[in-house]
């Protein structure tokens, strides 16, 4: 017969720890309100930091309406005022009318030119076409041509015509090319029945320009690819310079205008 197992008793259980109290937690205004205490102490003290003691703030000056502000920390009285122009130097005056009395008159207009040149003279300007004056052949006289028998001497001769024009009184509109300049206004030039080419267009005949000379104090603007009208005397004649002519067509200019465009 089998004996009964004894078994051990159990082990007694520790005894229970007791409970810790846990604060309450904190509000979340009060966390606001520490936030900007520091805040705003931190402000204060870099405030207090900066200002230089005994420093107090200034007003500013404020000026009258319509008088200059007055700059700070000014004394009354001390408004910048603008220097007095300085008196005109004698020699400035002296070569400011040299410069006025060298001024020439503009190119007038076509109207205004007729208008003037008529109040002022009985005799009208006659209107001359380039059809009048270039409508024939001319050539030059060679001077050491040789005359042959039985050869038809070459035609140079002037119609009666357009000779009788000398010393009357023309208007006629063409090209302006300068000859003579004088403080970049224009005396002597040339007026041809068109624009000057170069050596590749068509050369410019002898009875298709005129030579023309301003009077004597008188000058005109140059005017560049633009047809002007010269007012002036006519002198039709063959122009010789060593047997060489050297024009035919000469005016003594009285006027010079230009477009009415321009």
């Amino acid at each position: 017969m089998s004996e009964p197992s004894v078994q051990p008793a159990a082990a007694p259980a520790p005894p229970a720890k007791p409970l810790e109290a846990t604060p309450a937690p904190r509000p979340l205004w009060m966390e606001f309100l520490v936030f900007f205490a520091v805040g705003f102490g931190a402000m204060a003290l870099y405030w207090m930091m900066q200002k230089p003691p005994g420093a107090t703030p200034r007003a500013p000056t404020v000026a009258a309406k319509g008088k200059p502000l007055i700059e700070l920390g000014a004394k009354p009285g001390a408004q910048k005022t603008a220097p007095e122009p300085a008196a005109p130097d004698a020699a400035q005056e002296k070569s400011a009318a040299l410069a006025d009395s060298a001024k020439t008159e503009p190119a007038k207009t076509v109207e205004a030119a007729k208008t003037e040149a008529k109040s002022g003279d009985d005799e009208t300007y006659s209107y001359t076409t380039w059809e009048t004056l270039a409508g024939y052949m001319y050539q030059p006289p060679d001077p050491e041509a040789v005359e042959i028998p039985g050869m038809p001497k070459p035609k140079h001769d002037i119609p009666k015509s357009v000779q009788d024009l000398t010393g009357k009184r023309v208007l006629v509109s063409g090209f302006m090319v300068p000859l003579r300049t004088k403080r970049g206004e224009v005396t002597e030039f040339v007026i041809c029945k068109t624009v000057p080419t170069c050596c590749f267009g068509d050369s410019i005949r002898m009875n298709e320009w005129i030579h023309v000379k301003m009077p004597a104090g008188k000058s005109c603007q140059y005017i560049p690819n633009q047809s002007v009208t010269v007012f002036g005397t006519m002198e039709v004649g063959e122009l010789l310079d060593q047997g060489i002519v050297i024009s035919i067509y000469r005016m003594k200019a009285d006027q010079v205008a230009a477009p009415p465009e321009l």
